[in-house]
């Protein structure tokens, strides 16, 4: 297995990975607009992948924020090469570029029980829960919500 930057050829097989029940929204998005989500992460962030036999099977992708932060947005790995180390592998790549950046800090949100667990057992420290808000801005009550003063 190779654990490596990701190019533009990766981006078709991760953002077919982002269809799992885990990314939420993401999962029903199509894949040209998972692809230019991840072409973000490629042009502005961090993104890595995990490839067995030139086949992504594993990625992760963050990005850098102000106050010497990383964000670690999406980390997956297929699901039939899930416990074999591959997540531990690419969260240690990230955190070895970032460490090389001089980067400090590394975060992440976790909303499956499946993860707070690997997340735990990988040895990162549990902050405070947070309750996320969200609001469709091409919504009504966005337009709505825009009016108020």
């Amino acid at each position: 297995m190779k654990i490596r930057k990701a190019t533009t050829n990766d981006l078709e097989p991760i953002a077919s990975m982002m269809r799992i029940p885990e990314f939420g929204i993401m999962k029903t998005a199509s894949n040209t607009s998972n692809k230019e989500y991840l072409q973000e992460f490629l042009e502005k962030g961090i993104l890595i992948v995990a490839e067995e036999n030139t086949t992504v099977i594993g990625f992760i992708a963050g990005e850098w924020s102000l106050g010497g932060i990383i964000w670690i947005n999406l980390l997956a790995v297929n699901e039939h090469m899930r416990g074999q180390g591959i997540g531990q592998q690419l969260i240690s790549r990230a955190i070895a570029i970032a460490r090389e950046k001089k980067y400090y800090t590394l975060y992440l949100a976790a909303s499956s029980p499946e993860a707070v667990k690997f997340y735990r057992k990988f040895g990162l420290d549990e902050g405070e829960p947070l309750t996320q808000f969200s609001l469709d801005l091409t919504s009504k009550k966005a337009q709505e919500l825009q009016k108020k003063k």
